[in-house]
């Protein structure tokens, strides 16, 4: 699936609802009920599939999670349909970025005893961000935000 063409996309556009309608997704408004100043988001989650979409207040897909590793009910996403490169450590993620000169930011990663340490690492463009989740030196989830 090419996750990163859906981002930046309407929640009623055709792309968006032929996919919802193939895996029989529900979208959940969740609205700022104790009027926080908090916006409004609409909830689409794959539990089966490994993702979950959201959308803003205007309705725009502007953050989509793929979960590496079984959480918060959601399965393990197919590997096979993701179009970013996966990597099985932090360490591996740096170098693939150092190594391309691509721009990113990262948890602090010089002190071993902060649970910080090499938590996350984040990659950027104009356009998007990549950010990739580990916890025991493994990927437990890559989230895909539009960059507004």
């Amino acid at each position: 699936m090419q996750f990163l063409s859906m981002l930046g996309k309407k929640l009623k556009s055709d792309d968006v609802i032929e996919l919802l309608e193939h895996f029989d997704i529900d979208v959940v408004y969740d609205f700022d009920r104790l009027h926080e100043g908090m916006e409004d988001a609409y909830w689409a989650s794959a539990h089966q599939q490994g993702f979950q979409f959201r959308f803003d207040e205007e309705q725009t897909l502007d953050v989509i999670f793929l979960y590496m590793a079984e959480r918060h009910g959601f399965a393990p996403i197919n590997e096979a349909e993701i179009e970013v490169p996966i990597y099985p450590s932090f360490v591996a993620a740096k170098e693939s970025f150092e190594a391309s000169g691509k721009e990113y930011t990262s948890s602090p990663s010089d002190d071993p005893s902060s649970e910080l340490y090499q938590r996350w690492i984040k990659s950027m463009s104009d356009s998007h961000t990549v950010h990739y989740e580990f916890v025991d030196k493994r990927l437990r989830m890559i989230t895909m935000s539009l960059v507004k």
